[in-house]
């Protein structure tokens, strides 16, 4: 996951999540533009184990999914006509 915060000039990256070592590594870059802002990391902070998805609707998913099935009955049907030759 990649976010860019344009107040700051920050490029912040999620690259790994381990629930089992409870670790994850972030990357933070900053423009050159202004180099001023400084970073600190709370050690001992509160701790919640919710991890936040956001789920998009695809309204079109049943045209897809029956398109799918329409395909995969033609190539079972075509599959069925050439080994009954």
């Amino acid at each position: 996951m990649k976010a860019y915060v344009p107040d700051l000039s920050f490029h912040i990256r999620i690259e790994t999540i381990d629930p089992q070592k409870e670790e994850f590594h972030i990357y933070v870059a900053q423009s050159m533009e202004d180099p001023g802002v400084a970073i600190e990391i709370a050690e001992k902070a509160p701790r919640n184990d919710f991890i936040v998805l956001e789920a998009i609707l695809f309204p079109g998913i049943n045209l897809f999914w029956a398109g799918s099935l329409i395909m995969l009955f033609g190539i079972f049907l075509g599959f069925y006509k050439r080994v009954r030759k």
